[in-house]
């Protein structure tokens, strides 16, 4: 979920990862560990069962046959609907450092000199917990079949009637805005575009102390 990073060496040391303020995160899990290059980084090894094929699910589902007689031959009858509102939890919440238009780069840090590249896992936690984090859906489905069924002279029956169906669905997901973590997590940005090497970077002063 952590991981202090140098482009230069291409490795995270040791040293350079302190896990100890993100130790309580996770449920407390949160450990310094080494990922499948041998590079030092924080994570929890429990927090991977945050995501799920489904969280949650609940639905109502209702047949009702409704009849009216009208008199001794003819009634009038109606069917109605039902409803389903269902959570999945697919993953934490993430950031990394975005463009305007929508597409990742790096960035120049005035503070360290080099070019970097920011990105944040957020756990429960942070998030407010995992309900806020949860991807939700609740459909309606609606079905009227209105009708008259009926018997005329002795030896005739008949049976009229309309359908009507509609469903709906309302989806949730949430998302880190971008903007406001750019603006958060890595300040105003001092210049619009400075040209180092063949890297087109973006000059900012971060907030190393938000991460």
């Amino acid at each position: 979920m952590a991981q202090r990073y140098d482009d230069d060496a291409y490795i995270a040391t040791e040293g350079g990862t302190d896990c100890s303020d993100l130790a309580k995160l996770a449920g407390g899990t949160v450990v310094k560990t080494t990922d499948r290059f041998d590079d030092y980084y924080c994570a929890s090894p429990t927090a991977v069962s945050y995501g799920t094929i489904l969280s949650q699910r609940e639905a109502l589902n209702t047949f009702t046959n409704i009849n009216y007689q009208l008199n001794d031959t003819t009634s009038l009858f109606a069917e109605v609907f039902g409803t389903s509102d269902t959570a999945l939890m697919n993953d934490v919440t993430y950031w990394r450092y975005q463009l305007p238009d929508g597409s990742t780069s790096d960035f120049y840090n005035e503070y360290s000199g080099s070019c970097e590249n920011w990105s944040r896992v957020f756990m429960p936690e942070e998030m407010g917990g995992l309900k806020k984090g949860m991807i939700t859906n609740h459909s309606s489905t609606i079905s009227v079949s209105p009708g008259i069924r009926g018997q005329f002279g002795e030896q005739w029956t008949y049976e009229a009637a309309l359908n009507y169906s509609q469903y709906s669905s309302t989806i949730k997901i949430p998302q880190i805005v971008a903007a406001k973590a750019n603006a958060f997590y890595l300040g105003e940005v001092s210049r619009a575009w400075i040209r180092m090497v063949t890297i087109s970077s973006t000059l900012i002063q971060p907030n190393c102390s938000r991460l």
